[in-house]
């Protein structure tokens, strides 16, 4: 028996490794239709599917699985990721609030085109 068997056997088995799905929509296995998810939803079994084409992988709290195509959407599920992404999502907040009013003062220009 070898070591990590023994492991397993004591119920001792490495925990699944567990993603932050960084995107707010999933596809449906095998089909071009997405479906609204939670952002930042936790998900595990993720698998590259064949010939590459995107992964494959599980919502945890529903144990759904679904499909999509990038890798950059999944982000490791740990506590200094988790900080990171709280304070990204907190800068890009506050990012889209200017850029919107970045856009209104920038429609008030008057121009020739106007």
């Amino acid at each position: 028996m070898a070591y990590f068997d023994f492991l397993i056997d004591k119920g001792n088995a490495p925990k699944p490794i567990e993603y932050i799905y960084r995107l707010d929509c999933v596809w449906i296995l095998n089909s071009f239709d997405s479906i609204p998810i939670e952002k930042n939803s936790i998900v595990t079994d993720v698998v590259q599917r064949p010939n590459g084409a995107g992964y494959e992988f599980t919502v945890k709290n529903t144990g759904e699985r679904y499909q999509c195509t990038y890798a950059w959407s999944f982000a490791e599920n740990t506590r200094e990721n988790r900080r990171r992404i709280r304070i990204y999502d907190k800068a890009y907040h506050k990012f889209l609030k200017h850029q919107g009013r970045i856009t209104t003062l920038y429609c008030n220009i008057k121009t020739l085109k106007k």
